[in-house]
């Protein structure tokens, strides 16, 4: 009687080949690209999330009627005496332009300088009234717009000024940059307040 064939044993999976690894210097390479790329989408995220708007606010009280404040403020050809577009800019030459009629609604205050900073822009006055005078303002190098009120309130000591100014930047960088230019026209409407104050002080004193 002939014996049946005997069956090999099962032979054990063959290992896979072991996986080869970067070089150490790629390996470095990479994790630098990554600490360097996910800030950059963080902020990315931020500039199309947060607002990209600003509201600002500053008040002063200048030691003069209301009445005479606001013919002050009214006539456009006064705007360069006060008036500067940037912040700590009092003492670089700027050069000014009206047009329209020169005073209330519809006149304009063109500024242009050299410094990078300060650029050009106009401002168009909307409306005057004793109480307010509103304006406009456009940037030409920037796609910024924005808008404002400078209320005049008489009090005991003269008149209250309250200046609102808000606008918009581009979307992005916008929502990064809104905080940023909120404190810069804090700083710019404090500073022009205060050479407004002086304005009137040195008139009282002739």
């Amino acid at each position: 009687m002939s014996s049946s064939p005997t069956s090999a044993p099962n032979s054990p999976p063959s290992a896979p080949p072991p996986r080869r690894r970067g070089s150490p210097l790629k390996q470095f390479l990479g994790c630098v690209a990554a600490l360097i790329a996910l800030p950059l989408i963080f902020l990315v995220i931020l500039a199309l999330v947060l607002p990209n708007r600003w509201e600002s606010e500053q008040r002063i009280t200048i030691p003069a009627p209301r009445a005479e404040v606001h013919a002050f403020l009214d006539d456009a050809t006064n705007w360069e005496q006060w008036f500067k577009p940037g912040p700590g800019y009092h003492d670089i030459p700027i050069t000014y332009t009206v047009g329209g009629p020169g005073r209330g609604a519809g006149s304009t205050i063109a500024w242009s300088s050299e410094v990078e900073s300060i650029g050009s822009g106009t401002v168009t006055i909307t409306a005057s009234r004793v109480e307010a005078i509103d304006y406009t303002v456009s940037m030409a190098e920037e796609r910024v717009t924005a808008e404002g009120t400078i209320a005049l309130d008489a009090v005991d000591a003269g008149t209250l000024i309250t200046w609102r100014d808000s606008g918009t930047i581009p979307r992005f960088p916008g929502g990064l940059m809104a905080w940023l230019v909120e404190r810069g026209v804090d700083q710019i409407h404090a500073e022009n307040l205060l050479e407004l104050k002086r304005i009137f002080a040195r008139r009282a004193r002739e």
